[in-house]
């Protein structure tokens, strides 16, 4: 928070502290400032002026920075990674790491992993072949680590392993992705209508008895269990959200703003550098960014929020043979059913199902994407609320001529009443229809 300087310049040398800025310099107050709009991002003020001749009182920050080893930083989720630089496999001398998990950085130098990837080092060194590691995971459950280079033909790239019963391991997965954990099945149609041109995970937060929330650029999306709102905002792009458990809500993009549960939004002081992720260590939220920690100047004030969890589907399996045959579409047809399938037979995949979605100028309105085993084969298949919607997909295909298109009758809805229970035979494509992206919600 921005603090004006009480002392005039010449004082301020006098006591060996720094001249103060045009902009420290006191200005008259106002007698009554006016109030802002909800929506519009305030700057938190201190009630208490601060003599610029004691630098480490300057400002009252928000976020003040972690007074701990240097190096990069890594986020484990519920704790971060302190690995000095240069941080590269193989090492040239011992290497040291930190685990910060409460106020203090730990020593963890068996975090670093040479002790699975030595059989590399000879041949490695021998190449001049040196490559950073890069860690990830959810501490304590989970830490990972691998090494990748930027090169065409991969050399150098070390392999994904874990740390496991306090020992490192080979693991034989792919480079895990950053995939969002999905929220309970109650916010699906918010976050599949979420008016949003990319994966709507990211920039979703909801839960701790505030409403579910969403950022795009310069806004702020309130869905009220019905519809989404907007509000204007000051971040120039998609803003991480981070719930907490008051229900108001952090949200990151180089800046950190504060969002009430009403939708009130106040930029907050960030000390020394910019904002990328929110890591949850001892249970309050931590600001990385920069190779950097930042942790809550008050203590329990910005508590993160324990959400509750998505529960795998329990649903009763309704379809366990193939599906009758779709019969021709005729004027009394209520189920509009359009088969896809590429013009040398090919199944169309479901990415590029959610492709045509993300074409539709109805946005996917009345439209429900289906793969399905008819008796005359495997086909892709979107069912229509009605000919209207039908339309509107038939003339998005018009432009792809690898593609055919079959205007048919049938009612696939109707036997799959729960549409998280699919089959072999009949499941149900859960598409974003904004970003053309296909959400594993089964």
């Amino acid at each position: 928070m921005r603090l004006h300087c009480l002392l005039l310049p010449l004082i301020c040398l006098s006591a060996g502290c720094s001249r103060c800025s045009s902009e420290e310099l006191p200005r008259p107050e106002a007698s009554a400032p006016p109030q802002p709009s909800a929506g519009t991002a305030q700057k938190s003020v201190s009630p208490v002026s601060k003599e610029c001749g004691s630098p480490q009182e300057e400002r009252e920050w928000d976020f003040e920075a972690f007074q701990g080893p240097k190096g990069r930083v890594f986020s484990l989720q519920h704790a971060a990674l302190i690995c000095a630089e240069p941080c590269t496999f193989p090492e040239a001398a011992q290497q040291k790491l930190w685990l910060v998990k409460g106020d203090t950085a730990e020593p963890a130098n068996a975090y670093w992993p040479s002790s699975v990837w030595g059989t590399y080092s000879a041949a490695m060194k021998q190449a001049k072949l040196s490559t950073q590691v890069t860690f990830l995971g959810d501490y304590p459950a989970e830490v990972l680590a691998y090494g990748a280079v930027e090169s065409r033909s991969g050399e150098g790239n070390l392999p994904l392993v874990k740390f496991v019963a306090g020992a490192w391991q080979r693991d034989h997965r792919e480079i895990p992705s950053d995939k969002l954990p999905l929220p309970p099945r109650e916010y699906d149609a918010a976050l599949l209508s979420a008016p949003v041109d990319r994966n709507p995970l990211f920039g979703f937060t909801y839960g701790a008895g505030a409403p579910t929330m969403a950022t795009k650029n310069n806004l702020l999306l309130i869905h009220d269990g019905k519809q989404w709102t907007t509000k204007p905002a000051e971040w120039g792009r998609y803003a991480q959200l981070t719930r907490l458990a008051d229900g108001s809500t952090l949200a990151l993009d180089l800046d950190v703003w504060l969002i009430s549960a009403k939708g009130e939004i106040t930029l907050l002081d960030l000390e020394g550098h910019h904002a990328e992720t929110t890591v949850a260590i001892g249970g309050e939220a931590w600001i990385m960014g920069d190779n950097q920690l930042s942790r809550p100047r008050v203590r329990g004030r910005f508590k993160v929020a324990e959400l509750p969890q998505r529960v795998p589907s329990a649903g009763v399996l309704t379809v366990t043979a193939p599906i009758k045959d779709p019969s021709e579409f005729h004027a009394r047809c209520k189920t509009p059913l359009v088969l896809l399938q590429h013009s040398d037979g090919r199944d169309v995949y479901a990415g590029d199902l959610a492709g045509l979605f993300a074409e539709d100028p109805g946005e996917g309105a009345g439209l429900e994407a289906y793969q399905v085993k008819f008796a005359l084969g495997d086909r892709s298949a979107v069912q229509a609320k009605d000919k209207a919607a039908a339309d509107r997909l038939l003339d998005v295909l018009k432009s792809h001529q690898d593609l055919k298109a079959e205007l048919r009758c049938s009612d696939l809805k109707s036997l799959l009443p729960n549409p998280y229970a699919g089959s072999q035979y009949l499941q149900r494509l859960f598409i974003h229809a904004r970003s053309g992206v296909v959400l594993d919600l089964t």
